[in-house]
């Protein structure tokens, strides 16, 4: 059972959804995602559909049974299909796309890395519905779920550490040094995974040390951060980096006397 976002519960039947992957998609391409796992939807365990099969009686003989007992039947001869469920909470409106019955918001359904993601696109209108489908699969394509559900900040941290062995001694030691300040003071846990990063953590981790640094200092730590960022983006970690939406501070002219 998943919920849109106007509260309303949409069930999507026995679709068996991998809540982790959710979450992570959810930080790459927009809230509300179901996702399923492609076998499962399709084809029953063997040991159900084992259990499901009707043993037939052959032509001419009749089935046994014991007195007072009645005619075996399908234990599912009378339940709806998942197909006609389906069917009557969604309306087909083209490719990849079904309106919610119950709400009239449309969905976009596509398949990832093998699994298949039912997205609300938060509209009613198919012709925007078709732009937010465009955009969730052009953010989709560019990400890697492993590295993703993977890295945290402390991973990215040392990654970066790393890649300064190709900078000069000098500059090396300095970024450095600014990383060793981002670990010590760092809020939120160097533990926390980098695709739950926004821009507002990293606009109040500079908050809390605006009032001590001049601005080129603080315009020093917002580069440090969107190197470091950039870093998860060639990694497939994120699709686009969070620091790159921070402007930085203005700096006052020294006037010449």
């Amino acid at each position: 059972m998943k919920a849109n976002h106007h509260g309303t519960p949409v069930n999507t039947g026995d679709l068996h959804g991998n809540l982790h992957l959710a979450q992570v998609l959810d930080e790459v391409v927009g809230k509300r995602i179901v996702v399923v796992d492609d076998q499962d939807h399709k084809t029953p365990p063997p040991n159900l559909a084992q259990q499901a099969k009707i043993q037939r009686p052959k032509r001419g003989h009749a089935a046994t049974c014991m007195p007072g007992c009645a005619t075996p039947s399908h234990p599912d001869s009378n339940a709806p299909s998942n197909k006609a469920r389906s069917r009557k909470r969604f309306q087909r409106l083209g490719n990849h796309l079904f309106r919610y019955r119950a709400t009239g918001l449309i969905y976009g359904v596509f398949r990832l890395k093998g699994k298949v993601v039912w997205r609300n696109l938060g509209t009613v209108d198919k012709t925007e519905a078709k732009k937010v489908l465009a955009e969730t699969l052009s953010k989709a394509e560019r990400i890697d779920l492993v590295i993703a559900r993977s890295l945290t900040l402390d991973k990215l941290v040392q990654l970066y550490d790393q890649s300064l062995n190709s900078f000069s001694p000098g500059t090396a030691e300095n970024r450095r040094c600014l990383l060793g300040f981002l670990k010590r003071t760092w809020p939120y846990g160097l533990s926390a995974k980098v695709a739950d990063i926004s821009p507002v953590h990293l606009r109040n981790w500079l908050a809390l040390h605006k009032r001590r640094l001049c601005n080129s200092t603080w315009n020093t730590y917002l580069r440090l951060l969107r190197a470091l960022f950039d870093l998860a983006v060639e990694a497939k970690a994120l699709t686009e980096n969070p620091a790159s939406k921070i402007e930085p501070q203005r700096q006052v002219a020294k006037v010449q006397r």
